[in-house]
């Protein structure tokens, strides 16, 4: 076995350890896992993606959060629904989850994983969540269809018994607190063939996981 499958199997069990035993830390149906890569992180030039990452887990460098995807946990096992351009909005496996998010140099990104504080409705929001299953990846980052990029689909899944969200929506910006862009932004944008959406109404994942509704559980990596 190799070593990016030991440290897959290792970190599967030890979610799926602290599910069965209810462990405080445990990951819980409703938590909300984010994905981060280093600030310089480059789609087409990966030399320097192993330094970089080691000084993004040890907290020494800048994270630029890239997406969230939505928690459940069910008798047989760890799901994740969330909204991709190669899935577009779907509910599958945490494990092939982790296979689509393998860096080129076989690491996996850093996974923050937040939780709801004093909320017991994240079966509820979950069930609102599998509700878009189907849809398409928004890539226009567009309020006004019915395509989903993945965070919008955390704001509209997210709703109150009462019709509230519990997400606040603002205008789009994908710089940085010094005004540059990511180069991944950048890049990704331009495989895609579209312009960085800002200025648009809507939500983004780094914006979103600093919201006082949420609290840090489980693991890092």
């Amino acid at each position: 076995m190799n070593k990016l499958k030991r440290k897959t199997y290792a970190f599967l069990f030890c979610l799926l350890l602290c599910c069965t035993l209810g462990a405080q830390n445990g990951i819980q149906t409703g938590d909300l896992l984010f994905v981060s890569l280093p600030i310089n992180y480059n789609l087409s030039d990966t030399t320097w993606l192993t330094k970089s990452m080691n000084e993004l887990n040890a907290g020494k460098t800048t994270a630029n959060i890239i997406h969230v995807a939505i928690l459940e946990v069910d008798n047989d096992g760890v799901w994740i629904i969330d909204a991709t351009l190669k899935h577009g909005v779907a509910r599958y496996p945490l494990d092939t989850f982790l296979t689509d998010f393998t860096l080129p140099n076989g690491m996996l990104p850093r996974f923050d994983i937040m939780r709801l504080k004093k909320d017991k409705n994240a079966a509820l929001y979950v069930l609102q969540a599998k509700k878009f299953v189907g849809r398409e990846y928004d890539v226009d980052f567009q309020s006004d269809n019915q395509a989903q990029y993945c965070s919008e689909l955390v704001y509209n899944a997210y709703i109150s018994p009462q019709g509230k969200h519990l997400f606040k929506e603002g205008i789009i910006d994908f710089s940085c607190a010094d005004g540059n862009t990511p180069l991944y932004w950048e890049q990704l944008f331009a495989l895609i063939g579209k312009k960085i959406p800002n200025g648009n109404r809507g939500t983004l994942p780094q914006t979103m996981m600093k919201s006082s509704r949420l609290k840090r559980v489980g693991i890092r990596l």
